[in-house]
């Protein structure tokens, strides 16, 4: 089982918040990145939060410098809009690219990222809400309900495949209360797609878990590692 970190960033700097929201710095993403590796860490999620809202990401100098030192595996997301924003990240030295809010509002924008990039450097990044016992699809750092719910959104991937799926609870972000189990089994029962899952991670015993499913492809976490920063 892949073990990620999910690294928000707001300009240059690591952000923490629960349930995405009450948002409070971590630290230089620099530093908090040296840090990770140096705590083991191997693979990174890297998504910068405000590009949504400012249409432009923060994210292509950061992965810039840190590639030029390591090279462990990147998926980098926030605020892609184009086939040209995606391929600025992949030429700063990401391996894949993450896609959201523009993707739910212009379904054309995976099949013309796939055609570019590569199906396996694309990844559905999606953050879900439990509502009236639905899993509804937010888009803008989790800030907005869209028209989507959760299976509606894989029937389209079902058709328009991409490397993988990043699905994230909302309810669990940041609270260590442990795993959604709901959206977990949602998952394995409807995703057509492999996926990493996002979200209240307990601690890494809780990994036991999750061994024998069989389309999650990795889960990703942050609190647990910036916890053991703090220490």
């Amino acid at each position: 089982m892949r073990i990620l970190a999910k690294v928000d960033t707001k300009s240059e700097f690591v952000i923490k918040g629960v349930q995405l929201e009450g948002v409070e710095k971590v630290g230089h993403i620099d530093a908090v990145l040296d840090e990770l590796v140096r705590l083991g860490v191997n693979e990174f999620i890297l998504s910068d939060t405000m590009a949504s809202l400012y249409m432009r990401n923060s994210l292509i100098s950061v992965i810039g410098r840190h590639t030029k030192d390591f090279r462990y595996p990147i998926c980098a997301g926030g605020g892609i809009q184009s086939v040209s924003d995606a391929t600025d990240l992949i030429k700063a030295g990401a391996d894949r690219i993450s896609i959201n809010t523009y993707a739910i509002e212009d379904q054309s924008i995976i099949k013309s990222l796939t055609r570019s990039l590569g199906i396996s450097c694309v990844v559905s990044q999606i953050d879900v809400r439990k509502i009236d016992n639905e899993f509804r699809l937010f888009t803008h750092a989790g800030r907005e309900l869209s028209e989507y719910n959760l299976k509606s959104w894989l029937d389209f991937l079902n058709k328009n495949y991409v490397g993988e799926i990043i699905v994230t609870s909302i309810d669990r972000d940041g609270t260590s209360r442990g795993i959604d189990w709901d959206l977990i089994n949602f998952m394995e029962r409807e995703s057509p797609l492999p996926y990493i899952y996002s979200g209240g991670l307990a601690d890494l015993a809780e990994l036991k878990s999750v061994e024998e499913l069989k389309k999650m492809s990795g889960i990703a976490a942050m609190k647990i590692f910036i916890d053991s920063l703090q220490d």
